[in-house]
């Protein structure tokens, strides 16, 4: 099987803009001795641009669209865009269910369970933390939103996507299962016994986001294409499942 490395989306003198395959960290993580090292986005970035600068960070489980600066002048103006929230983010996610509304937000604030660490819950005395939401398509009883956080705090939208009662279809810490398997969608599923996870990450991707061009002021919005297995999972979902399409494009976001 062909390896899945991260992909250039958009370049400049200023941006360099990624791809991020899913399972791939974006910077070097800490690993306890005898552990696999996860290869991640900026040791790739910085073995072929010198050095670059990381501005954000996706979940390890997470696919799709990562901003990286390729000078300090660019990385503290991007810094202060992300600190004053004024960068646009939008992601895709297969969910569990449906929202009482197809389109709506949730501002539950959001604080770590300290006895665990990393992992998060709402919290009256957390964090302010804000995400805008509408459905685009269902499958039966799996839901495709997408989601914008105002905010950015960890495992934002995977806790408000929890909260909304429509927790990620795959999520090992917030959701119900750690991997989808096909037969629980398709009737008469032949292969049970031996049947391998159709998909085995979060089912989160960063579809998009839009940001102030550091040199040019321009406004820039990026997209990356869902990659592979989400476009898979469309496919079987849609074939297997009552489908409704909420808002026109969801087959071309499944085409792309």
């Amino acid at each position: 099987m062909k390896a899945i490395t991260p992909s250039v989306i958009f370049e400049d003198e200023a941006l360099l803009i990624l791809d991020k395959p899913a399972n791939w960290l974006t910077v070097p993580g800490r690993f306890p001795q005898g552990h696999a090292v996860v290869k991640d986005l900026k040791t790739w970035a910085d073995q072929r641009y010198k050095s670059v600068y990381s501005v954000h960070r996706l979940d390890r489980g997470t696919s799709g669209v990562v901003v990286f600066a390729k000078d300090a002048k660019s990385h503290r103006d991007l810094s202060l865009q992300f600190q004053h929230r004024s960068v646009g983010k939008t992601y895709h996610a297969f969910v569990h269910g449906f929202p009482k509304q197809a389109k709506g937000y949730i501002d539950f604030r959001i604080g770590e369970i300290s006895s665990k660490g990393n992992i998060y819950k709402i919290d009256s005395k957390g964090q302010k933390a804000h995400t805008d939401y509408h459905c685009l398509a269902r499958y039966g009883q799996i839901s495709l939103i997408a989601f914008q956080p105002k905010t950015g705090r960890s495992h934002q939208i995977r806790v408000h996507a929890q909260s909304l009662g429509t927790p990620l279809l795959v999520d090992d810490l917030y959701g119900p299962k750690d991997s989808f398997y096909l037969s629980s969608v398709k009737a008469n599923y032949k292969g049970k016994l031996d049947e391998r996870p159709f998909i085995q990450r979060l089912t989160l991707h960063a579809y998009s986001i839009t940001l102030c061009h550091p040199i040019t002021s321009n406004t820039v919005t990026i997209t990356a294409s869902w990659p592979k297995d989400f476009r898979a999972l469309h496919r079987q979902l849609k074939n297997h499942c009552p489908f409704q399409e909420l808002e026109e494009g969801v087959d071309g976001y499944a085409k792309t």
